[in-house]
């Protein structure tokens, strides 16, 4: 037997019976497995080994509850779709160190097919920022260098996201500077800014007395552009301004990662001026960041959950990812389920195109 990809054959143990499919447009049947004579099971394969986000997809129907927990399609040791003795769905992850299980609020009945839905999403689901916020122990004079600097952070945006707004802390300093800033975010391409992506307007950052020495936060918002998970270069572009009073200011920075390279070349006001060779250490972090709005989130990242029918059921906390293991994928290896399109999918399937695949029955 192979599957629609032609990239797991399945080997059959004894002879299940072939029934009426739980897809009433569909003319394929599904199948009934006695359980530990007759069952189904596809060896190992890289596309089964399935270690971040998964969804477990397929109908099942019974004609009575089973004695014990049985799996109804499992890999075992890494992932499995169970039913116990009281009609309840089980979803069990493990990752060989930690594992969880999510149990059905709703009780599946006998004589029934249902569509069943597990989804392990291992999507980021923290802060919506990036970049580094904490204030370090060493400052950075970001001033007039010959008319003007740049100072730029390589970062990690871990999800699809609008950019709103890039902010830094800065310490204004002496009266003796005059400095407007404009922030600016680039594509990172091996350490080094490559494409602009977005930038904002230029601010005159100036604070009258007697607000010197102290440290204030400035806020660049952005022009609103949508952008992929990836690395990316956030900064400032500085130049000297005229006719105004004179401040200086201070970037504070932090030591405990990222990188960040000062590239004093000339400014025109333009934010696509490429950035020129750096010329501080990569040790120092400048205080900078970038808020966001996730654009793909569902609400159950770092979750195992479960959907019936269609809906969302039941979930549970989880963040360790499963195990890479040889083990074969099984269909109903010990007890008697009908089964009918099982699918494996390495990435979650969102509750609309669940929906969807039940209606569509």
């Amino acid at each position: 037997m192979i599957d629609q990809r032609n990239t797991n054959p399945m080997t059959v143990t004894g002879t299940p019976t072939l029934v009426a499919g739980a897809l009433s447009l569909d003319t394929n049947q599904g199948l009934l497995f006695n359980g530990p004579t007759s069952f189904y099971q596809a060896t190992d394969s890289t596309s089964l080994s399935i270690t971040g986000s998964l969804s477990l997809e397929f109908f099942v129907k019974f004609a009575s509850l089973p004695g014990s927990t049985k799996d109804i399609v499992s890999k075992a040791s890494s992932y499995a779709a169970q039913l116990n003795t009281s009609g309840k769905l089980l979803f069990r992850i493990d990752n060989g160190g930690s594992n969880v299980t999510v149990t059905s609020n709703a009780t599946l009945s006998t004589g029934t097919w249902y569509h069943i839905v597990c989804v392990l999403n291992q999507g980021y689901a923290g802060a919506q920022t990036f970049g580094e916020t904490a204030d370090g122990a060493t400052t950075m004079f970001l001033e007039d260098d010959n008319g003007s600097n740049k100072v730029v952070n390589k970062f990690t945006l871990p999800e699809a996201a609008i950019l709103n707004t890039v902010s830094t802390r800065i310490q204004y300093f002496d009266e003796i500077w005059a400095v407007q800033a404009r922030a600016v975010v680039y594509t990172d391409s091996g350490g080094v800014p490559n494409n602009l992506v977005t930038f904002s307007e230029m601010q005159t950052l100036n604070i009258p007395n007697p607000a010197w020495r102290t440290m204030t936060t400035i806020a660049f918002p952005l022009a609103p552009v949508v952008v992929q998970p990836g690395d990316y270069n956030i900064g400032l572009i500085t130049d000297t301004v005229a006719g105004i009073p004179k401040v200086a200011l201070q970037v504070s920075l932090d030591t405990s990662g990222g990188d960040l390279v000062k590239r004093p070349d000339s400014v025109s006001g333009n934010p696509a001026d490429p950035f020129g060779a750096p010329v501080t250490s990569n040790d120092d972090v400048m205080t900078i960041w970038c808020d966001y709005t996730a654009i793909a989130r569902t609400g159950l990242e770092g979750t195992a959950a479960v959907y019936i029918n269609g809906a969302f059921d039941n979930s549970a906390a989880y963040t360790s990812g499963i195990a890479d293991n040889a083990n074969a994928l099984q269909i109903s290896p010990s007890a008697a389920f009908n089964v009918d399109e099982v699918s494996v999918w390495n990435r979650v399937l969102t509750p609309l195109e669940i929906a969807t695949h039940y209606l569509a029955r």
